[in-house]
């Protein structure tokens, strides 16, 4: 399991984020995770195959009610390509 600087993130975060209040619900407190997470292309096709394009993505939570943000560590240098 690959994980990632988690300060990092959050000190990446806190720079480009300029409103931290989730949209859903109006809290500003999030859980940042420092695990790697998949989100494969969807291809009726190939459902059950692996050959799939996947993107890395970590994940942003809210605490109050569940809303989730997307990060691709990629893009924001926190993964190696």
């Amino acid at each position: 399991m690959i994980k990632i600087d988690q300060d990092k993130l959050i000190s990446i975060l806190n720079k480009k984020w300029e409103y931290r209040i989730c949209p859903m619900c109006g809290s500003g407190d999030w859980i940042v995770s420092d695990k790697i997470f998949e989100l494969r292309e969807f291809n009726n096709e190939y459902i059950n195959k692996y050959d799939l394009p996947i993107q890395p993505l970590v994940t942003i939570t809210c605490k109050e009610c569940g809303n989730t943000v997307l990060i691709n560590p990629l893009v924001l240098d926190l993964l190696s390509k």
